[in-house]
């Protein structure tokens, strides 16, 4: 398994911690995209079955933009905001961070 860069377990701990200071308990986990320095995140929440799709990329966004310095925040490909029922079994290849 290689090595991921600083911003990413940057990143997870902000989304953890600043969600759960919201009072939403939530996972993260990350894989790279093949080819490419980037990567792309899930956040999966139980609370997030209350909110709008727009909502909940909104939120995790806002504390991406405040987590990250732009350098790192353009090698984010996609934040995926999910339930663990939208989540479903078959998941991907990410790994928690």
């Amino acid at each position: 398994m290689e090595d991921k860069p600083a911003f990413v377990q940057t990143l997870a701990n902000a989304l953890v911690n600043q969600l759960a200071s919201n009072g939403l308990s939530a996972e993260a986990s990350c894989e790279p995209i093949p080819g490419t320095r980037m990567y792309r995140f899930y956040v999966v929440s139980d609370s997030f079955a209350e909110m709008m799709n727009s909502e909940r990329q909104s939120l995790v966004w806002r504390i991406a933009d405040q987590a990250l310095q732009p350098a790192d925040a353009i090698k984010i490909s996609m934040i995926l905001t999910l339930t663990h029922d939208e989540f479903g079994e078959s998941q991907p290849s990410a790994e928690a961070v």
